[in-house]
């Protein structure tokens, strides 16, 4: 068996971006009970920069997207603690 990043695969099989989320997809569900996809982890991590306030353009520049509108469009959702945080701040 050899590596393919930190998934191991059998010789002679490639490892594919498929067969990365088809691991993930299997073993978070063994292990956790819920299926987890890389995309869920793509909108964990904007959340969470959101979330700690991170700059827009190092967000932009460590998931390699370069347009604030996709990021925005896409990857941006209103949650609960931030309404709470927004009518705190502004006193409403």
């Amino acid at each position: 068996m050899r590596q393919c990043g930190s998934f191991p695969i059998d010789i002679g099989r490639r490892c594919s971006p498929d067969r990365v989320c088809d691991y993930l997809k299997k073993a978070s569900r063994e292990v956790i009970g819920i299926q987890i996809t890389p995309h869920y982890l793509r909108h964990r991590f904007f959340t969470e920069c959101a979330k700690a306030n991170a700059s827009l353009t190092d967000v932009k520049a460590i998931s390699g997207i370069k347009d604030s509108k996709v990021l925005l469009d896409y990857y941006s959702h209103s949650t609960v603690d931030g309404q709470a945080r927004v009518l705190a701040i502004t006193g409403l």
